[in-house]
C-alpha cells in the first residue's frame, strides 16, 4: 500500500490526505455530538433521580398529608356515577333531561365524572334553579354551560351543561 503512495504525485497526496483529513473530521464531529448527546441524558436522569429520591424522602409526609385531607373530605357526600344522574335528575324537577357521561378519569383514591346534561324547551326560571342546585352540591361543579332561545318558540330555553363531580373512594382499613 505504501509503494502506491509513493508512486503518486505531489497534487494526488494532497488531495488524498486532504480527503482523509475530512473523514476525519467529520468523523470527530460526529463523536463530540455523540458525546455531548450522552452527557447531556445522563445529567437529565441524574436530575430525575434526585427528584425522586426527595419524593421518596418526602414519602411519610405526603401520606400524613393526604390522610389529613381525606378525613375533610365525606366519602357518602360523593356521587358515584349512577348516583349523580340520578341527583342531577333531581335537580332538574320540571325540565325532561338528557343526561349522558362524557368520560370518567378513574384514580386509586377517587374518580372524576364528566358529565353532559341537555334540556330543551325550559324556562329561564327552571334553568336558574337548576344552576342554583348545581352550586348548593359541594363535590359537583358547573364546568361550562351554553344556553340558546328555541327556534320554534324565544320563551324557551335549550341549554347544554358540561358538570363535573367528584367520587372520593372508601379506603379499606389496612
Amino acid at each position: 500500500m505504501f509503494s502506491i503512495y509513493t508512486r503518486l504525485s505531489v497534487r494526488e497526496k494532497t488531495l488524498i490526505i486532504g480527503f482523509l483529513w475530512v473523514l476525519i473530521l467529520v468523523w470527530g464531529f460526529g463523536a463530540a455530538d455523540r458525546l455531548s448527546q450522552s452527557i447531556t441524558g445522563y445529567n437529565q436522569q441524574e436530575d430525575r433521580l434526585k427528584r425522586q429520591k426527595e419524593l421518596i424522602k418526602r414519602e411519610p409526609q405526603i401520606d400524613a398529608d393526604l390522610k389529613s385531607l381525606q378525613e375533610k373530605f365525606d366519602p357518602e357526600k360523593t356521587y358515584n356515577r349512577e348516583e349523580l344522574f340520578q341527583r342531577l335528575e333531581e335537580m332538574a324537577k320540571g325540565m325532561v333531561p338528557t343526561i349522558r357521561t362524557r368520560n370518567t378519569q378513574e384514580g386509586e383514591i377517587f374518580n372524576v365524572h364528566s358529565v353532559e346534561v341537555r334540556v330543551r324547551d325550559a324556562s329561564i326560571e327552571l334553568l336558574v334553579s337548576f344552576g342554583d342546585n348545581l352550586l348548593l352540591e359541594p363535590y359537583i361543579s358547573l364546568e361550562r354551560a351554553k344556553i340558546n332561545a328555541d327556534k320554534k318558540n324565544p320563551v324557551l330555553l335549550d341549554a347544554i351543561f358540561e358538570i363535573s363531580a367528584f367520587e372520593l373512594k372508601k379506603q379499606q382499613s389496612p
